[in-house]
């Protein structure tokens, strides 16, 4: 509502006192006019990109901990059967531990292919939304061109700068991953240094 409003004022009118003492309307440039009354509209996709930021964290860091707890249960099952081959051969329990190995093992496949898909898509999302926001602006920057609030050399120059942000939007998710996922490894680490010791 705040920058309908603000687009759809008029100029406003300085008073500018001359040496005589004698005042003059006169209306303050649209490019003073422009930062003002673009100031929100700046911000329109930032708590969405934020949103979409948080739940793409959460699922990193989940997917990341189910991981590490997979691979634990792998090299677990593998040193079982390796250093208990002749308890194994005994009770000729081959059969059972194969299907052991296997169910942990395919267990880690899916969590590893979850995070991967998480990974391919949490890029074109947050770009989406960056888009939608973009797209968002410019319709009502365009709405303030027709209208002589902005000039339009100040117009291109923020849609560039817009643009200008969606290569790093792709880096710092890309780094947002491989971020939860150390966290995710330092929760492990932490949780084996916090256990209380053995009497």
């Amino acid at each position: 509502h705040g920058v309908y409003s603000c687009m759809r004022s008029p100029s406003p009118l300085a008073t500018a006192t001359t040496i005589s003492g004698s005042t003059s309307p006169r209306p303050i440039s649209a490019a003073s006019d422009s930062s003002t009354c673009h100031s929100p509209a700046k911000l329109v996709a930032a708590p969405l990109i934020g949103l979409v930021m948080r739940v793409i964290n959460r699922r990193f860091r989940a997917y990341s901990t189910r991981i590490q707890a997979s691979m634990g249960d792998v090299t677990r099952v593998a040193k079982e059967s390796i250093e208990g081959q002749r308890v194994v051969k005994v009770f000729t329990a081959e059969e059972s531990q194969r299907r052991r190995f296997e169910a942990v093992n395919e267990l880690n496949r899916r969590s590893n292919e979850k995070l991967i898909n998480a990974k391919a898509i949490s890029s074109p999302v947050v770009q989406m939304v960056a888009a939608f926001g973009l797209a968002a602006v410019m319709a009502l920057a365009i709405r303030s061109v027709l209208e002589n609030q902005i000039a339009v050399d100040g117009f291109l120059s923020y849609i560039a700068a817009m643009l200008m942000l969606m290569g790093p939007l792709r880096r710092l998710v890309n780094v947002s991953g491989q971020i939860q996922q150390a966290i995710a490894a330092g929760a492990g680490i932490f949780e084996v240094l916090d256990e209380p010791a053995e009497p």
